[in-house]
Formats: structure tokens, sequence, C-alpha cells
């Protein structure tokens, strides 16, 4: 069993600089092995868009090196990943603050592993937060109107591989690692 809950967020930019939306990520597992979650872009591009075809481009900045967003970017910062900022820095209403938090860019096609166990979770799952942010300096120079993109949380079971038998000597037989069976 596995399963994966999420919902719709929605960034709203009333003010210039950097707006931020949290997402409560939760996964649920009786796999002996744990789960991996990824994120991707779920079209050929990661970049806001509006109705009239405008575009946000997400931060080039990656998992393994989050950044500051620059002017005019999106980014995702999963809580809890090394080299990104902490939860307060996210969570808080000043924009130094939030200027200076760290987000990646979302990747196209294969996935990131934005959550990871080795174990089966509780019976209430594991929740992770995701942050997705957008600055823009200056609203006046950006297109008025809805930006959206479709994003894929693809949660996969971690499976053991099945145990290999070394031997067996009932009888002075010996089975080796193919199956055959040796006197």
């Amino acid at each position: 069993m596995l399963g994966l809950q999420q919902r719709n967020i929605r960034i709203l930019k009333t003010n210039d600089g950097v707006s931020i939306a949290r997402e409560k990520v939760n996964v649920r597992t009786n796999a002996v092995g744990g789960y991996n979650v990824t994120l991707a872009s779920k079209t050929a591009k990661s970049d806001l868009v509006n109705t009239f075809g405008s575009v946000i481009p997400t931060t080039p900045a990656t998992l393994a090196h989050p950044a500051v967003l620059p002017a005019n970017t999106w980014g995702v910062a999963p809580l809890g990943e090394t080299e990104f900022s902490s939860q307060s820095d996210y969570e808080s209403t000043n924009q130094s603050t939030l200027r200076s938090a760290k987000f990646m860019g979302v990747p196209v096609g294969q996935g990131v592993t934005v959550m990871s166990a080795t174990a089966p979770t509780e019976v209430d799952g594991d929740d992770r937060f995701i942050y997705y942010g957008v600055n823009v300096p200056d609203a006046t120079k950006i297109q008025a109107g809805e930006y959206k993109i479709s994003l894929v949380y693809t949660a996969t079971a971690k499976i053991p591989p099945a145990p290999i038998l070394q031997s067996v000597t009932p009888g002075n037989y010996v089975v080796d690692k193919i199956g055959r069976a040796h006197v």
C-alpha cells in the first residue's frame, strides 16, 4: 500500500517582492523498504504561464545547489533538505528574509526526490512541507493575470530485493547460487 496526498496551491501576488505559498505532502505506506517521492513538471517546460502566454521562468538552482530567487523567477523548497533555508525564513513576512530564502527550480521529465524514507510510515503517514516562491520585484513589469503550472508528485515504494539462497546441504547435497544441486 502506498498513498500520496496533496492539494492545489495558489500564490497571490498583491505586492512587489517575494511571495510564498506552502503545501503539505503526506505519504503513507506499509512497504518495508520505505518510499521515494519525486517532483517534476507535468509539461515540457517548468515556467509559470498565464493565459496570454507570458511566462515567469523557474530558477536555474537545483536540489543540490539551491539559491535565492533571481528577479522574475519562481521555485520550490522542500523543507528539511540540506542547504535550504529554515521553516521560519519561508514563513516570514519580512521581505529581506524572504529574499534570502533558498529555492530550487522544478525539473522537466526526470523528477527530483523531495521525500524519502527507508521504513514503513506510521498510520498517519509522513508529512513534508513544500514551499513555492515567486520573486517579482516590480509587479508593474509583468503582465497581469493568473500564472499556472502543472506539477507531478510521484510516490514509489522501495521494494527490497528477494533474498538469494546461498546454499542448502540436506544429505550431502549443495544447491549453488544458480539453483543446481551438487553432491
